[in-house]
């Protein structure tokens, strides 16, 4: 944790150095760190991986309590004098229970910390579930997991805790080499099946909310230039979910409320 943290301090003095001491920029705010994102390796994988995040959130918000204008100097704040906090996690422990409900509702406690709590929904049924699912010995169980873990946060109310469900949109050649049976315009769409249709329900709950929030985020980069998009509906055009539900505007690693895809006509029309 010590050392973890340590980073965290000495890439906070670099960016305070640079604005202040070194660049000194005209718009210093255009310059602080926004966010802390925590990615990869699944953070909720285990009860005692949640409590180091935890740990850590809470040493960051006891530093604003001990130096609230250094952080202020380094780090991007919101209109509630906020630093945000990005968690990426695809639920399953959440929805099978390991990770108890209460402990997640926790993380809002804090007074200068606003966790974002980003869920990643991999299909909208059980079959494209796994054929977006990286692991190879993916089961019905881990979509369930996934659909328990939604209707659970819908639920959650915290003042400094946002959940919300995010669709990656573009995910390559997965379809035809995991679900060869699945046809690329059927990968994102609600099927009758019990967890499909509690799947639905649940986002229904995501939408028009303050503190909850449903998202498409495509997972390939597409160029700036016109012809660099056309390449790339040309070699994906086979593995693209929907060709109806292309949003050649959407940017990668960047979530768009649903409200303003086609997507938006899928979810608010109804299976």
């Amino acid at each position: 944790m010590d050392e973890v943290f340590e980073s965290l301090m000495i890439c906070m003095a670099a960016n305070y150095k640079y604005i202040y001491e070194t660049v000194k920029p005209r718009k210093p705010d255009l310059f602080k760190i926004q966010s802390l994102q925590i990615i990869g390796g699944e953070p909720f994988i285990s009860p005692e991986r949640l409590d180091f995040i935890f740990e850590f959130i809470n040493r960051l918000d006891n530093l604003f309590a001990e130096d609230f204008e250094y952080c202020r100097s380094c780090l991007r704040l919101d209109s509630k004098n906020r630093f945000k906090v990005k968690i990426f996690t695809n639920g399953v422990t959440i929805g099978n229970g390991e990770i108890d409900l209460a402990k997640i509702e926790e993380l809002g406690r804090f007074n200068n910390i606003r966790i974002d709590l980003l869920v990643s929904v991999k299909g909208l049924y059980e079959e494209a579930f796994c054929a977006l699912q990286s692991d190879a010995g993916c089961g019905g169980e881990y979509f369930e997991h996934q659909v328990a873990c939604l209707e659970k946060l819908a639920d959650a109310t915290r003042r400094n805790l946002y959940v919300h469900a995010v669709l990656g949109f573009y995910h390559s050649k997965n379809f035809n080499i995991r679900a060869p049976h699945i046809d690329a315009k059927d990968m994102f769409k609600f099927d009758e099946t019990p967890l499909s249709v509690r799947l639905y329900s649940a986002l229904e709950k995501y939408k028009g909310k303050r503190d909850k929030g449903f998202f498409v985020e495509p997972i390939h980069a597409l160029g700036k230039k016109e012809e660099d998009k056309e390449k790339f509906y040309n070699k994906n055009s086979l593995y693209l979910e929907r060709s109806d539900l292309i949003e050649p505007d959407l940017k990668s690693n960047s979530k768009t409320n649903y409200e303003k895809t086609k997507l938006k006509f899928l979810l608010d029309k109804g299976k």
